[in-house]
């Protein structure tokens, strides 16, 4: 069959053959550059959605932390205190909560002013992280008073940490300039959560602010247990 197609058919099948080899080649470069600008507009989208979860995450966290002190504020506070409570009810395990106000806070700002008294809290905010445990829950609860949420620990252990953090600020100076330093107490109220009674987080917040004031009202720097 091959011998009966005279040399103009051959060389015109070919070049037919030719031209198709010449059209497949660049489908494939056609095929490898679609494929490449599909990885770059992937890897942008990539880019800019790993751009938004960084963006949610940084909102999230101004969101639940006071901007002073870089803790939890209290909104973050009695959100997570509830599953706190909820899961010690559950699993029937001791929780408690520690809160603390400055002593004669007031004097301080009216004395040596605002900046200073800020300057404190900040302290104190990195003095309580530094005395507690990674599974506590540090808060500051509102102007110059701070709470702490005590998973596993029984009002015994509440009273060992309230005392550790007592003991801690009492023996801290904050250092004014280079020959004057404020040395500064806080006064501090515990309270246990009573997994049978306690309704919500409020009525143990509730002891424990009353532990406090009676700690404020019995001469200050101590610790009072509810």
């Amino acid at each position: 069959m091959v011998k009966s197609v005279d040399k103009e058919s051959q060389q015109k099948i070919l070049n037919k053959w030719l031209a198709i080899n010449y059209v497949n080649e660049t489908n494939y470069d056609l095929l490898f550059k679609v494929i490449g600008g599909f990885a770059l507009v992937l890897a942008i989208v990539l880019f800019f959605y790993a751009k938004q979860i960084k963006l949610g995450k940084e909102l999230e966290l101004l969101a639940s932390t006071d901007s002073m002190t870089k803790l939890y504020n209290r909104r973050y506070f009695e959100d997570a205190a509830e599953q706190f409570l909820e899961l010690a009810r559950r699993n029937e395990t001791d929780l408690s909560l520690i809160m603390l106000d400055v002593d004669d806070f007031k004097k301080v700002n009216d004395e040596y002013g605002h900046k200073v008294g800020d300057t404190l809290l900040i302290n104190l905010a990195e003095i309580l992280q530094s005395l507690s445990r990674k599974s506590d829950i540090i808060c500051r609860f509102g102007g110059e008073e701070f709470i702490t949420l005590l998973p596993h620990t029984n009002l015994k252990g509440a009273n060992f940490m309230a005392e550790k953090i007592r003991t801690g600020i009492e023996e801290f100076a904050l250092q004014l300039d280079n020959s004057s330093q404020l040395k500064f107490t806080v006064s501090l109220g515990a309270s246990q959560v009573n997994v049978l009674e306690d309704k919500n987080i409020e009525a143990v917040i509730k002891r424990a602010d009353d532990a406090l004031y009676e700690a404020k009202n019995s001469g200050k720097n101590r610790v009072c247990l509810k």
